[in-house]
């Protein structure tokens, strides 16, 4: 296969945020990226109107991108690499391949501290005065924490973390905005706080897009990530299932039920016999 600049600045946005709507992908490059879906290293999803391209297997599109450039990404590219320098080089922002930071929403309890070398910043006390706290990704060196680490998908349910996982409170955590879909770069941070000794969570929404993302967490985490299971799962799924939740899903789905994860295995089972997935909001009614 031909290793053109159209393909590399699809491959960026798709290794560091895990999706791309297929609206930015042309014809030629779908076509290309037929025989990713086909092995199940990514899948399409349709999300809203539109469809969208989602990484399933992140060390295997990397292995494969490595061998198509092997010089790497960033030298096969000739856009860009920021929005500033795209303002810069060629009057127009979005011709940036990607952002060179980003915004990652957390909310400490009481007695949460991040460090980045000698510094500390008490984002517990930060939370408890503003609700939320917030940090950079992408510039210079990361703030590293100890302790719980919850990742919350959805921003209401993120907001009510602690009365569903008591713990956070109990050992002083943290909890993580994923926003949907995790960005590459947040998922490289929360896999380093594991091997840093943080015991981590994940609580995502009941449905096939929620269960792969745990998975993902969890493979890059070593296998020390878990699963947030709600108390009364089945009887949630019995009162809220909703089967839009399943649509579109039906390559995430089949692969999950193979996943040898018994928890997820377990949800899965509920979807089947429900017809449905459940939103992480049922937890928090």
């Amino acid at each position: 296969m031909k290793s053109s600049p159209a393909l590399a600045r699809v491959l960026v946005p798709l290794l560091e945020a895990g999706s791309l709507p297929l609206s930015k992908v042309s014809g030629r490059v779908q076509e290309e990226l037929k025989g990713l879906v086909d092995a199940e290293v990514l899948a399409v999803e349709r999300r809203g109107a539109g469809r969208r391209y989602v990484v399933l297997q992140e060390v295997a599109l990397q292995s494969w991108a490595a061998r198509l450039f092997p010089e790497g990404l960033d030298a096969a590219l000739t856009r860009a690499q920021s929005r500033r320098e795209a303002v810069r080089q060629r009057r127009d922002a979005k011709a940036a391949r990607a952002a060179d930071t980003e915004a990652v929403l957390l909310r400490g309890m009481p007695g949460a501290v991040l460090r980045r070398g000698d510094e500390e910043l008490e984002i517990g006390d930060w939370t408890l005065r503003a609700g939320f706290g917030a940090m950079e990704l992408g510039a210079g060196e990361a703030w590293c924490f100890q302790g719980l680490v919850v990742v919350v998908e959805n921003l209401e349910p993120f907001r009510w973390v602690e009365t569903v996982v008591p713990a956070l409170l109990a050992e002083g955590g943290l909890a993580v905005y994923a926003g949907g879909r995790m960005s590459g770069r947040l998922l490289r941070w929360v896999a380093k706080l594991a091997t840093e000794g943080c015991r981590v969570l994940h609580w995502g929404d009941y449905d096939p897009v929620g269960m792969d993302e745990f998975l993902r967490l969890k493979s890059v985490c070593g296998g020390r990530a878990e699963l947030v299971m709600l108390e009364d799962l089945e009887g949630l799924f019995r009162g809220y299932a909703k089967a839009e939740l399943l649509a579109g899903n039906a390559a995430i789905l089949a692969r999950l039920r193979g996943c040898g994860d018994d928890e997820v295995e377990m949800v899965v089972g509920l979807m089947d016999r429900f017809g449905g997935g459940v939103e992480q909001e049922a937890g928090v009614l």
